[in-house]
This record gives structure tokens, sequence and C-alpha cells, in this order.
């Protein structure tokens, strides 16, 4: 996804096309630099309001979350 100037009409066309038909899939967002005390339902409750959530995966360490 990019908003290269340099793409010609087709090619805008093609992507616009593309995003309105992956609407519905679903996505994957990485987060970095979440406090180490944050937890899943602290996630769900920051990124539920944009859309569904369908899982969350913290990555943890010995010192808490990654």
């Amino acid at each position: 996804q990019t908003d290269d100037a340099a793409q010609t009409d087709g090619q805008q066309q093609t992507q616009s096309s593309e995003n309105t038909e992956n609407k519905s899939q679903p996505k994957r967002l990485h987060v970095s630099n979440i406090p180490f005390r944050f937890r899943d339902p602290d996630l769900r409750q920051m990124f539920g309001q944009f859309g569904k959530i369908l899982d969350v995966e913290i990555i943890f360490n010995e010192r808490g979350s990654k």
C-alpha cells in the first residue's frame, strides 16, 4: 500500500478495489513499545473501539511483556 505519485491510474484502481475486497478479511496488527504491565484485557480495551478483536497475543520474557 503506497501512495507513490508515479503509479498509473490502472494500478491505483486495482489497489483500491483490492482494499475494498480485503476490508472484510481479518487483519494482523503488531504493536510495539507497550508498557510491560499490559495484558490482554488492556489491549482489548484500547483497540476494541476500532473493531472486533479475534485474538490477542503478548510475547513475554523474564521481565514482562516484550
